[in-house]
């Protein structure tokens, strides 16, 4: 699901209002779902953001400020995205995205990769007590 701006807050902010909202994907929606599901019932990921109100931009400076007590901070490279421009690849809404954390990467990528979900590991996150 490419990031989109239709009917997105960063549209609305410059005064932009769509026509029309992308088609929605069921299937494809089921199928993240499910692999989320088995993902966090496997115990691989202890937090998971949607990507919607604000789009990534904003669901990781949420991810990074949840826990008063112990902000964190992202590392994160988009470059896989490049093609796409980067007000679309940061404030799309798409449905069906979302942020995980991991400390196993790899099963979680098989997880998606089961359900038929692209997944991609796009950074790490860290903060000052953090080695």
């Amino acid at each position: 699901m490419w990031p989109a701006l239709e009917g997105s807050e960063v549209e609305k902010l410059r005064g932009r209002l769509a026509d029309s909202l992308p088609a929605v994907d069921l299937d494809a929606h089921a199928a993240a779902v499910g692999a989320l599901g088995e993902a966090v019932r496997a115990g691989e990921v202890p937090t998971v953001h949607d990507i919607s109100e604000g789009g990534l931009a904003t669901a990781l400076a949420e991810c990074c400020i949840m826990d008063r007590e112990h902000q964190r901070g992202a590392t994160v490279d988009l470059t896989h995205w490049r093609e796409i421009p980067a007000r679309a690849v940061l404030f799309g809404e798409a449905q069906g995205r979302a942020v995980v954390t991991t400390t196993m990467p790899d099963t979680v990528l098989s997880i998606a990769a089961k359900h038929g979900v692209p997944a991609r590991v796009i950074g790490r996150v860290g903060g000052a007590d953090d080695p």
